[in-house]
């Protein structure tokens, strides 16, 4: 390009340099009378503990090293340098490979970090932390979070909390009339309160100080759930079945979060049906419920063949109890000879369709934990006998519930079996006796006295086939 050509360009690349300034000025101005959310990151906009501590556990015990949760929490909103002094840990090489370890394998544990939905909800988000700005980034690419102005983590600084530069370079990055900072660690709070020290002349800062609160507790089959505040957050992979009934306007929880390994979700205000249930005022809604769900396209699932299959694999787990090795055995036959059957009766289902996955809201009936995916046998006469499930008390026996309401569960049931055609009924019951077996596993597991429990039904069940009590409906 000539001389010429280059003083002619000038003007043009003046007035674009200009106009780029005049773009910084108004950025500016727009934030006149604007106010900021500065948000702390572990344990504050998302619950990380369990997560890092995994992470952390598994970094360390590869290189000889054991630690617990306690000591992580210790060192919350420091840095990991501080445990590593702590465990007398001086090799900058060892270290190095710890945090290599760490960083490589945090992503696995992902599932087990909570959002804090109430809180990414506020408007214009600075997230300020002491942790990495590139694991902050993919947390929140995981958990589809694309609404934060920006981050300031432990790379984007000089000095970490409690030093005040984390925050004071968050103001500077991100100019405001006034700020709220959220921590929860007494090394966040220094960090805010020596912030609002050196600026209060500038803006108005206001300090929130956040405390997680975390329920847990478990799924029937072993599933982790979490409540945080009024949501529900459940490890599990039977999550397309809950999306699939919101979509065809099952009453479900609102759903704020799902992916193939987890899901977040209402937690919904109201009673079990169990504890509610009188057969008058709900069975006729109940049958409406399930009739709805009966209903959705059904093209996926397991065959009837490798349904039974799964239920000897369930068997091995009792070779060594001769009654209990005739009672999957008999179970097993009788659901051979009902296989045509069975296979007749395919269709979209629940999954787990007992009264305690079913709450009872402002008198609707709103369904929750779904328990069918594309690899399990579906069929409406499985969520039917999850309901005689828990005719016979299940949610009284293991205390999911303290209310026996037993002559209103003996009306369900025999309302359910009159309702069925003759041939269905001992494939139900049948099919009653399968879960019940299918679960003894798990109640092994959780103790002795709920295996005892489960136990003795499955044999009441074989009496009740073998003596076909169902055909007179003497159900106790």
């Amino acid at each position: 390009m000539s001389v010429l050509e280059e003083l002619c360009r000038l003007p043009l690349l003046l007035n674009a340099v200009f106009l780029e300034k005049v773009n910084i000025i108004n950025w500016i101005r727009g934030r006149e009378g604007m106010h900021i959310n500065l948000v702390d990151f572990d344990q504050v906009l998302f619950y990380t503990r369990e997560a890092l501590t995994k992470a952390y556990q598994e970094a360390f015990r590869i290189h000889g090293f054991v630690i617990s949760e306690q000591q992580l929490i210790e060192i919350e909103g420091q840095s990991i340098v501080q445990l590593f002094d702590n465990l007398n840990i001086h090799d900058e090489h060892l270290r190095s490979e710890i945090r290599r370890f760490k960083k490589e394998n945090y992503k696995t544990y992902f599932k087990y970090i909570i959002p804090n939905i109430d809180l990414l909800s506020l408007p214009n988000k600075v997230i300020v932390s002491n942790a990495s700005s590139e694991d902050i980034a993919d947390i929140l690419t995981y958990y589809n979070i694309t609404d934060v102005m920006g981050i300031i983590g432990r790379d984007k600084v000089k000095k970490l909390k409690p030093h005040p530069d984390p925050y004071l370079q968050a103001m500077n990055s991100f100019p405001a009339t006034s700020y709220t900072i959220y921590e929860d660690s007494d090394t966040g709070l220094a960090a805010a309160k020596a912030a609002m020290q050196s600026v209060e002349y500038k803006h108005k800062i206001n300090i929130v100080k956040v405390d997680l609160q975390i329920t847990e507790f478990k799924g029937g089959s072993g599933q982790l759930i979490r409540k945080l505040n009024n949501k529900i957050d459940k490890i599990t992979t039977t999550n397309s079945a809950l999306l699939t009934l919101k979509r065809n306007k099952v009453p479900v929880p609102e759903i704020y979060f799902s992916n193939d390994e987890k899901i977040i979700m209402e937690y919904v205000e109201g009673d079990l049906l169990y504890n509610q249930y009188t057969n008058e005022k709900h069975f006729k809604k109940l049958m409406e419920l399930q009739g709805n769900i009966r209903k959705i396209h059904y093209i996926n699932g397991c065959s009837t063949t490798t349904y039974i299959e799964r239920l000897k694999d369930h068997s091995k787990y009792f070779s060594a109890d001769p009654e209990l090795t005739y009672i999957f055995n008999y179970c097993c036959k009788s659901l051979l000879e009902h296989q045509e059957l069975f296979n007749n009766e395919r269709s979209f289902c629940h999954g787990d369709f007992t009264l305690s996955n079913i709450i009872v809201k402002d008198d609707k009936l709103v369904v929750i934990d779904p328990n069918i995916n594309d690899n399990a046998m579906s069929s409406w006469l499985l969520d039917i006998s999850k309901l005689l499930q828990s005719t016979r008390g299940y949610e009284y026996i293991f205390g999911i519930s303290k209310n026996e309401n037993r002559p209103e569960l003996i009306k369900l049931r025999k309302s359910i079996m009159t309702s069925l055609s003759p041939e269905l009924i001992p494939l139900v019951e049948t099919l009653e006796l399968s879960h019940w077996l299918r679960m003894l596993r798990y109640k092994k597991e959780i103790g002795h006295n709920d295996f005892i429990k489960a136990r003795d039904i499955t044999i009441e069940i074989l009496k009740e086939l073998e003596s076909e009590t169902w055909q007179t409906q003497l159900l106790y």
